[in-house]
């Protein structure tokens, strides 16, 4: 998810309706994030959404790897 305050991808601007998810929910502890608002059966905005995220997932794990194989500790990361 990402932060109220963060840099949102401009595909999510483009193709999602979006908002913030504490305005949405109101449960003590609720996260302060910007989350995609879509229907229940508004299949291509789900499936898209999770294509991005999976892409995005993706991304991550790969720099990690190579970090991990290069014996580099990760910029950013504690331990």
């Amino acid at each position: 998810m990402y932060g109220v305050g963060g840099a949102l991808p401009a595909v999510y601007t483009e193709r999602f309706r979006t908002r913030i998810y504490n305005e949405r929910v109101v449960h003590p502890g609720v996260w302060n994030k910007i989350v995609v608002v879509a229907r229940e059966n508004d299949d291509e905005a789900i499936l898209n959404h999770a294509l991005i995220q999976s892409r995005r997932r993706h991304r991550t794990q790969a720099l990690r790897s190579r970090y991990l194989a290069q014996g580099i500790r990760q910029p950013g990361r504690v331990g």
